[in-house]
């Protein structure tokens, strides 16, 4: 199938994934996983990169998020597993590289716990899916918002306006250690904006993913991951969202075999703070032999 640079569709309506595919047919594949509220392009920088190195890169908006539909279905990992390998039949494309960033790492690795032979590598960047420290008011929202009976009243009464507030008050300040002031920052903050007030269905699947997505209870996955495939871990030092010390300690137990990079001076949205840093690990890490 050729390569395109704009955005298509597949899918029945209601079910419809945006998608699209950058480079040479003959390059290997590399699929992004973007992560919980920030679309596709948050791979921009990323692609770019890759797709110079004459990689084929295949980046795609989770349901309820970007321009995919929201469908009426239970947000957990079984959901984007299933999006995103009826999205490699789609594109005809057996085996590929996954990049997964955030709540997307969580689904690369579920995506290999279910269908490891169409994976060739892995990375993870500020990966979900293993316990890690929350702040004591992180913890407090988390039970109050995901109580049964409490939780669904609070979100539906005051979720959307705090969302904004605290958009408009800090921007993506928890994400980021350092934002920079660039156009494709400025397009995730708009972005966001526009989803949250916007976008049909976003608010149900933020939602709906918090509640049964699997975010912390997913180290047997990560510990399935067959030592012949190569993975790579990349963190930011200074992650608020996804706080590395546990994780990436966890991670060195359940896939020894795995390269971690922690960054300094960096917050969650590592691969837009540190472009060159991250693009530069991963090109090295896909451009390595491996060892049969």
């Amino acid at each position: 199938m050729a390569a395109t640079h704009s955005e298509e569709f597949f899918g029945e309506p209601g079910h419809r994934t945006s998608y699209s595919v950058h480079g040479s047919d003959g390059g290997k594949v590399v699929l992004c996983i973007h992560g919980l509220t920030q679309p596709s392009f948050v791979f921009d920088y990323i692609k770019e990169v890759l797709v110079a190195a004459g990689f084929r890169v295949v980046l795609f908006d989770l349901y309820g998020r970007g321009n995919s539909d929201s469908p009426p279905e239970t947000y957990d990992d079984a959901l984007f597993v299933g999006q995103a390998v009826r999205l490699l039949d789609h594109l005809h494309i057996a085996k590929a590289t996954v990049i997964g960033f955030s709540l997307g790492g969580a689904i690369t690795a579920s995506l290999c716990l279910h269908h490891p032979s169409r994976i060739e590598r892995l990375v993870f960047i500020g990966t979900a899916g293993m316990p890690f420290d929350m702040r004591w008011s992180a913890w407090l929202y988390s039970w109050l918002m995901y109580t049964p009976l409490i939780g669904p009243w609070v979100f539906n009464t005051y979720g959307k306006d705090a969302m904004l507030s605290r958009l408009r008050t800090y921007g993506l300040s928890n994400d980021f250690k350092n934002l920079p002031p660039d156009e494709l920052s400025h397009k995730l903050l708009h972005y966001t904006e526009w989803a949250i007030t916007e976008k049909d269905g976003f608010l149900n699947a933020f939602y709906s993913t918090m509640c049964y997505f699997p975010l912390q209870k997913l180290s047997p996955a990560f510990a399935s991951i067959p030592k012949s495939t190569p993975v790579l871990v990349i963190w930011g030092a200074q992650d608020q969202t996804v706080p590395p010390q546990k994780p990436v300690a966890a991670l060195r137990t359940l896939v020894p075999h795995a390269t971690v990079h922690v960054i300094e001076d960096a917050g969650h949205t590592v691969l837009l703070e540190k472009p060159d840093i991250v693009n530069g690990l991963i090109l090295s890490f896909l451009q390595s032999p491996t060892s049969d």
